[in-house]
């Protein structure tokens, strides 16, 4: 699921121009796009090698 919301973030920011702006309220919007998605798999992948070392 992680995987494919940072796929479709992806898609998102080469597809459309106003997801590669910078907005007040949202700040660098690529940066929500992309990178929650990327940290939310990370932080996954980190709590599942953290639970099969235990």
């Amino acid at each position: 699921m992680v995987l494919a919301l940072m796929f479709l973030a992806a898609v998102a920011m080469l597809s459309l121009p106003q997801a590669r702006a910078a907005s007040a309220t949202f700040g660098w919007l690529p940066l929500w796009l992309a990178g929650l998605p990327a940290t939310a798999w990370l932080a996954l992948a980190v709590a599942r090698r953290r639970a099969a070392a235990a």
